[in-house]
């Protein structure tokens, strides 16, 4: 991910909480839906999806900060 890309990822103040939840723990799509109290799932699929490459699905199906 180039650093414009990167900068873009996280301009937006849900996507940084995303990113500080996802420090804490791995999370289910579910768990950060009710945590984020975002009723659209839609909605938290699309800040995934901006997100990319910084947020990957570990082995157990969770999303979880890259490397």
């Amino acid at each position: 991910m180039e650093s414009d890309e990167t900068f873009e990822a996280i301009s937006h103040p849900l996507r940084i909480k995303i990113l500080e939840l996802l420090a804490k723990k791995p999370m289910s799509f579910s768990e950060l839906k009710k945590e984020l109290g975002i009723r659209s799932s839609g909605k938290l699929d699309f800040h995934l999806k901006k997100l990319g490459s910084l947020v990957i699905l570990n082995s157990e199906g969770k999303y979880t900060l890259s490397k």
